[in-house]
């Protein structure tokens, strides 16, 4: 049956930055494709504190005017911790049905804050429609700590990766055309682990220094890291360059052989290996949780620990560039198999569904 639903998230595009809370955005489309009326109630980004303020307020009171005189037949809230403070009062007051799509550590905040703020809407999580979640390791931690009989987490696994990654028109090159190269791809913050992989690239350089890599990405730690390039010695191999896009992004993947990602969050899916696996990239990643979930070591891909992670990398990436030169095409192929699971088209598919109780 088709429904009437009303879209709330504290992160949504604008035209200033049209990639902010482009997820939730997919999901609006992906309600409209299989016949859904939606409307959406966003924020947008906002430059400054002094900002942030009043457009939190309109948001609220846009929402629950919204809810309380909409007559929608589901309330579809992404980012519940920020959601359900700004909701809460009309959601009470028509005994809404609503669906909460938590993004990842938002379930679990880290900080005061967010503690505080998850003690004023925890019982919500409870009497929802559905809860969705990005990953297995996710869906353990809501069951455990707001779970009961009758309400047990969907997992929905970040919206699935890009279907510019698996254009039948544009396969991947071959692993073994892409040289020895090593990418690291992500925001460039101290915690995504761009030191780990300078230090992998220094061992590695070591032993071959016919090796290159790249950092792409942006973020507040670039001039640190062009600083520590240096230091390294490692300005003639190392590229630091920006990356802002899935196109621009695909073509990176799509230029290297090996794709590092020694993370230290815990990560609530990490759609940047599996984009990196489906562009045939033989991934090495830090072994939070969720990545157990689609990286087998030895398999399709490495997970290694965080303890020792550049020792433990660069060995087995030398390892792998003296084996056959099959061993590495048969990674990549399994690689790009078991992200083929997570393509876009796939996953969304199945999110009409997922909002039923």
């Amino acid at each position: 049956m088709k429904k009437r639903i009303l879209v709330v998230s504290n992160m949504y595009p604008s035209a200033r930055n049209p990639s902010y809370g482009i997820f939730v955005k997919k999901c609006v489309d992906a309600l409209n494709v299989h016949g859904h009326a939606t409307d959406v109630v966003g924020l947008a980004e906002q430059p400054s504190l002094g900002r942030k303020i009043p457009a939190y307020l309109g948001f609220a009171m846009k929402a629950n005017w919204r809810i309380l005189i909409g007559g929608y037949d589901l309330v579809y809230v992404h980012h519940p911790l920020q959601g359900l403070i700004a909701i809460s009062p009309a959601i009470l007051a028509r005994r809404q049905p609503y669906v909460l799509n938590f993004h990842g550590d938002d379930l679990l905040p880290s900080t005061l804050r967010g503690r505080l703020f998850q003690c004023c809407v925890a019982h919500f999580y409870r009497t929802a429609t559905a809860v969705l979640v990005p990953s297995a390791h996710f869906k353990q931690l809501f069951d455990h700590h707001f779970g009961n009989d009758g309400l047990s987490a969907k997992i929905f696994s970040s919206g699935g990766v890009s279907d510019l990654y698996y254009d039948p028109q544009e396969p991947p090159t071959d692993t073994e055309t892409r040289g020895p190269t090593a990418l690291f791809l992500s925001r460039l913050v101290e915690g995504k682990g761009w030191r780990d992989f300078i230090a992998v690239a220094a061992l590695i350089h070591l032993a071959r220094p016919d090796f290159r890599f790249t950092i792409a990405g942006t973020g507040p730690d670039a001039a640190l890291i062009a600083q520590e390039i240096t230091r390294q010695g490692l300005a003639d191999v190392m590229t630091l360059t920006g990356a802002t896009s899935q196109a621009t992004n695909r073509a990176l993947f799509r230029a290297h052989r090996y794709f590092i990602f020694p993370t230290r969050f815990n990560e609530s899916l990490a759609l940047v290996n599996l984009e990196a696996m489906a562009s045939g990239c033989i991934t090495l990643s830090a072994d939070f949780p969720a990545s157990s979930e689609y990286l087998a070591t030895g398999i399709n891909g490495f997970r290694i620990s965080l303890n020792g992670f550049a020792e433990d990398a660069a060995r087995r990436i030398l390892a792998l560039e003296a084996a056959p030169i099959e061993t590495r095409r048969a990674i990549a192929r399994k690689a790009q198999a078991t992200a083929g699971r997570y393509q876009e088209r796939i996953v969304m598919s199945h999110l009409p569904d997922l909002l039923h109780a």
